[in-house]
């Protein structure tokens, strides 16, 4: 059992009772390997306008438990957006031994899609062994198809498992370049606006740049090193670049699908993958996760303030959650006595 925070946030910046019961957007951010407790542990550091929009103005629901022993990505998100744990909604894992096939399967594979935005194609993703309904599946029911329903993640199983069955579209990127794709389970080519945003290079400005801490002290590099691997998602994807890159391409898809300016609610979600990645590498007690939870609090603000400036945030519901959080490494807890569990 893992307890994870769920926070909601319905409200405007002003009185908690002053939201709009049926919002022209709601926006779901789910930061992986977030434990709850880093909100009351950094709580001191965040200023307003991050975080604290939830803590002081949303309510913070912080007994949650996901009552199943994987509490990965992939069923992590099938629960999250489905309500249901994996003996109902079907996934298990990120992958798990299917004894049909009698072979590993990947938990988004689907033999019949292929990838959708690169040049040479590949094998597509889809929710094909999802077996129950996501909150997008539900809004699309409720309001007859007029909702619009859109995820992005670093990840492809994030992503798919987020917007369900029929989201209009499900993103992710390409790990070599950084290039935002898509599967044929969705459409049969990238729209306009996102291929204008894969050709604009913007993936390459987080190329060679340094990740320093609020004293100016580097932390990271994601420049290319001569003989090691040099994808995107190796260099970049365990900095707060990784987040600022998901949050610039959602405003490109907020401006240009126009979410929220339809006859009905709109959903996009947001997975945050970059705190997962730097988390397994540094443990959960390390200086440079501090550094990445207060990168992506000021994150959160300017996308909040974004969202402010379109929508008034009294028109828009945000809820952020975690899919899974992390024990301390075991150098932290044998220094305090503590068995390590394998």
């Amino acid at each position: 059992m893992r307890l994870s925070a769920l926070l909601l946030l319905l409200s405007s910046l002003a009185a908690a009772s002053a939201y709009n019961a049926r919002p022209r957007l709601i926006v779901v951010i789910v930061i992986d390997q977030f434990r709850g407790d880093y909100l009351d542990r950094y709580r001191d550091d965040l200023p307003p306008g991050g975080f604290r929009t939830f803590l002081d103005r949303g309510a913070n629901f912080s007994d949650c438990n996901y009552n199943y022993a994987n509490t990965r990505t992939a069923p992590g998100r099938a629960t999250l957006f489905t309500g249901a744990y994996s003996n109902g909604h079907g996934i298990i894992d990120n992958e798990w031994w299917d004894s049909l096939k009698k072979r590993m399967v990947v938990s988004v594979e689907d033999e019949s899609t292929q990838i959708v935005g690169l040049a040479a194609s590949a094998k597509g993703s889809s929710p094909h062994y999802l077996l129950a309904d996501t909150l997008g599946d539900e809004l699309k029911l409720a309001t007859q198809g007029k909702s619009k329903v859109f995820s992005i993640a670093l990840k492809d199983r994030a992503s798919v498992f987020s917007g369900g069955y029929s989201a209009d579209a499900a993103y992710w990127i390409d790990q070599d370049s950084g290039a935002w794709i898509t599967s044929s389970y969705y459409r049969a080519s990238l729209p306009r606006w996102a291929e204008d945003f894969n050709h604009s290079k913007r993936a390459e400005k987080y190329l060679h740049q340094d990740w320093k801490d609020s004293d100016g002290h580097v932390l990271r590099s994601a420049a290319p090193v001569a003989g090691k691997p040099s994808s995107f998602y190796l260099l970049v994807g365990s900095t707060p670049f990784a987040n600022d890159y998901q949050f610039e391409f959602a405003r490109e898809l907020i401006t240009s699908e126009k979410l929220g300016q339809g006859p009905a609610t709109d959903l996009l979600t947001i997975s945050l993958s970059a705190n997962d990645i730097l988390g397994h590498q540094v443990g959960p007690d390390s200086p440079e996760l501090r550094a990445m939870i207060l990168a992506t609090d000021r994150q959160l603000a300017e996308f909040f303030e974004f969202l402010g400036r379109n929508f008034g945030l009294a028109n828009v519901w945000l809820a952020l959650s975690a899919d899974h959080g992390i024990p301390p490494l075991p150098k932290i807890a044998a220094a305090l006595r503590i068995p390590a569990l394998a």
